[in-house]
């Protein structure tokens, strides 16, 4: 097993970049996981690991044994100091476990219907990370189909999406796209699109999304682009009555999800 002590080792740099930079991480189709849970998440959802980063500082020799050969026995394992550990990882306490995974392909032609009547959420340029794994706990719990990135402006792999997210990442069919491409998957496969309009005269409560139903959600400072504003799509709005007017993206995103639920049970 090969142990390594120091921050400027070659292969410790190339992780620092994949921790920092998105542009990295999408030439090299490579990215970041910390911890156990979402590491056997992403093992159990078919990710391919390229190698596992232990700290013997953090989890002993045992426990760390007991925990990969429960899941690979194949698997290149590195031995890293507490030093050169917490200089690759995000968070203060991921379990000195950390793990290279591939991306996988996140074009909408590997889309698979789960359901007869689909649930579909469209984000559009959401740019803050914390919101988009927000928003895939929730569709995670409540068997949304997929989630689509469109026109994105946040890096599908930013590891506080994925911490965020505590692991439904891995579960959830997320795809990324441009407008053009999200509508043109959506008409496609015959979805009812629901843009959501903060002025629109309709509520999202009086309509019928026991068919295949897309939402589209838009960014946080801007709402949605008049891509989607100007095509004759059903606008919906959920009513506010307070000062403020405004929630947050992923709140919005679970009052529509759960509204779907409640008219399909």
């Amino acid at each position: 097993m090969e142990k390594i002590n120091s921050v400027k080792n070659d292969k410790i740099k190339e992780l620092v970049k994949l921790k920092l930079k998105a542009k990295f991480r999408n030439t090299e189709k490579k990215f970041l996981v910390e911890g156990k849970r979402e590491i056997t998440l992403a093992l159990q959802s078919g990710y391919t690991t390229e190698k596992i980063f232990w700290c013997a500082d953090i989890i002993n020799e045992m426990d760390f044994s007991k925990w990969i050969l429960n899941h690979s026995k194949t698997i290149k394992i590195m031995r890293v100091s507490k030093l050169v550990y917490e200089k690759i990882t995000f968070r203060k306490n991921s379990e000195g476990i950390l793990a290279l995974l591939k991306q996988k392909d996140t074009s909408l032609l590997n889309f698979k219907k789960k359901n007869k009547n689909p649930i579909i959420l469209v984000l559009e340029s959401i740019e803050k990370p914390g919101n988009i794994g927000a928003i895939l706990r929730t569709s995670e719990v409540s068997k949304v189909d997929a989630v689509i990135l469109s026109n994105t402006r946040c890096d599908l792999y930013n590891p506080n999406l994925i911490r965020s997210s505590l692991g439904a990442f891995f579960s959830v069919q997320t795809f990324v796209s441009s407008n053009d491409e999200t509508l043109n998957f959506l008409l496609k496969n015959n979805f009812k699109i629901f843009t959501t309009i903060v002025d629109s005269n309709k509520s999202y409560l009086e309509n019928n999304y026991t068919k295949p139903t897309a939402f589209v959600l838009g960014s946080e400072d801007k709402g949605l682009s008049n891509f989607w504003r100007k095509n004759n799509f059903n606008k919906i709005k959920i009513p506010m009555f307070g000062d403020v007017n405004s929630l947050n993206v992923s709140v919005s995103a679970a009052i529509l999800i759960y509204e779907v639920l409640r008219q399909k049970k």
